[in-house]
C-alpha cells in the first residue's frame, strides 16, 4: 500500500498545480509526502498550505510531527511556536510546548 503513497502525493501536487491558490491542495499533498517518508517535500507542501491558510490547524500539527521524526529540534520549536500562537486554545499545541519546554516570546 505504501508504494502507493508518492503516487497520491504526485496526483494532489498535480491538482495543487492546476489551483495554486486551494490551500487544501497542499495539506492533502503534504499528508501524502509525508506517509511516503519524503519530510522535505511534505514540509514544503505544508508550509505553502499555510502560506495560502495560516489557520489550517492540520498543517501546523503534521509539520511538528515531520519536525519530529527527522529530529530537526529548532524548527520543531519553530514549527509549536507557530502553532501556539495561531491557536493559544489547543490542548495539542499546548502540549506540544509543553514537551518541548517552550512558551511565546
Amino acid at each position: 500500500m505504501l508504494k502507493h503513497v508518492p503516487v497520491a502525493a504526485k496526483l494532489f501536487q498535480e491538482a495543487a498545480s492546476q489551483a495554486p491558490g486551494t490551500a487544501a491542495y497542499f495539506l492533502n499533498e503534504g499528508f501524502a509526502w509525508h506517509a511516503a517518508h519524503e519530510f522535505g517535500k511534505a514540509a514544503e507542501a505544508l508550509e505553502q498550505a499555510l502560506r495560502l491558510d495560516p489557520r489550517l490547524e492540520d498543517a501546523y500539527r503534521e509539520l511538528a510531527l515531520i519536525n519530529a521524526e527527522s529530529h530537526d529540534q529548532e524548527a520543531l520549536r519553530t514549527t509549536v511556536l507557530r502553532y501556539l500562537k495561531a491557536f493559544p486554545q489547543s490542548i495539542e499545541a499546548q502540549t506540544f510546548a509543553r514537551r518541548l519546554q517552550v512558551s511565546e516570546p
